[in-house]
């Protein structure tokens, strides 16, 4: 949500919408119409949806259109592509690839900034400057693979482990599917 109040202020509502919009398509997800191409050609559906979320992101209007253009993607885009993604049917290979994926993203979401930011003042303090320029973007993929790497050790003996010490118990809940 944000490290700083400048970035608090931001990230609040940020995250309570989109939260909150995730439960509502969850909930009512079973009364919305089902689109045939989801069961019928899920691979296909996944890399239109790809490419869709890449073009949307890709995307840089300037002035008010900037503006715009961001509150659409984040009010009709995202949730309508999140929808049509929800009704994707998969094979086990790919849902236990999914699983773990779904697993790790939490833990990256976590632990990423504070682990970026240490590793970047390390990097400055032995290299007396910011030499990341110059590792793009081998840098990138290298702590992006560290991140999903750690994400399960992290999850399940720390995470998992504390939550059983303090006496949290999952619910149930219906497998994705």
């Amino acid at each position: 949500m944000g490290w700083t109040r400048r970035t608090f202020v931001a990230g609040f509502p940020r995250v309570g919408y989109s939260f909150g919009v995730g439960l509502l398509l969850y909930r009512f997800s079973s009364r919305l119409p089902a689109l045939s191409i989801c069961r019928t050609q899920p691979v296909l559906t996944a890399i239109l949806l790809l490419l869709l979320v890449a073009g949307t992101l890709a995307a840089q209007p300037s002035g008010w259109l900037s503006l715009v253009w961001d509150c659409t993607a984040a009010f009709v885009v995202f949730p309508i592509l999140i929808y049509i993604g929800m009704q994707i049917r998969c094979s086990d290979v790919a849902r236990q690839l999914l699983a773990y994926l779904g697993m790790a993203s939490y833990t990256i979401y976590i632990i990423h900034k504070p682990l970026y930011d240490l590793i970047t003042t390390i990097i400055v303090f032995v290299h007396r400057t910011d030499i990341y320029p110059a590792l793009t973007p081998w840098a990138g993929i290298g702590f992006a693979s560290f991140l999903l790497a750690i994400s399960f050790p992290l999850d399940r003996y720390y995470d998992q482990a504390i939550r059983r010490r303090l006496g949290w118990k999952p619910r149930h809940r219906p497998e994705a599917t």
